[in-house]
């Protein structure tokens, strides 16, 4: 009996504790993205409303950068997303690895174990 006494308030500790933090399993996202870009906006905003990091990188950026992913070590936005995913229709987010084209609310929940 005495188990039961402490291991229940010990499972509402870490019931209450996990509910009111943000869980979620991303270790790494970003997106690419354009200006007018409604469904840009709708991605944006929902990694924002799930306190979900984010970088961005803008498609008229015109700016070189440089890169620590792909085969393309230095160049635009433009010419990365051409490169590395074969198009630049936006938003491209790659969450954790894994590639998402457009503005797929069911996979992004799915692969930021998010659902709000």
């Amino acid at each position: 009996m005495r188990k039961l006494l402490i291991c229940v308030p010990l499972a509402c500790a870490v019931f209450l504790l996990g509910t009111t933090a943000n869980a979620h399993c991303v270790r790494a996202a970003w997106m690419i993205s354009q200006t007018v870009c409604v469904y840009c906006d709708m991605a944006r905003a929902f990694f924002v409303r799930n306190n979900i990091p984010l970088e961005e990188y803008n498609l008229d950026d015109r700016r070189n950068f440089r890169w620590n992913v792909g085969d393309l070590p230095v160049g635009t936005v433009r010419a990365f997303a051409q490169r590395r995913y074969g198009w630049v229709a936006t938003p491209i987010l790659e969450i954790d690895g894994v590639v998402i084209r457009g503005y797929n609310l069911p996979a992004i929940q799915k692969e930021t174990c998010t659902y709000n």
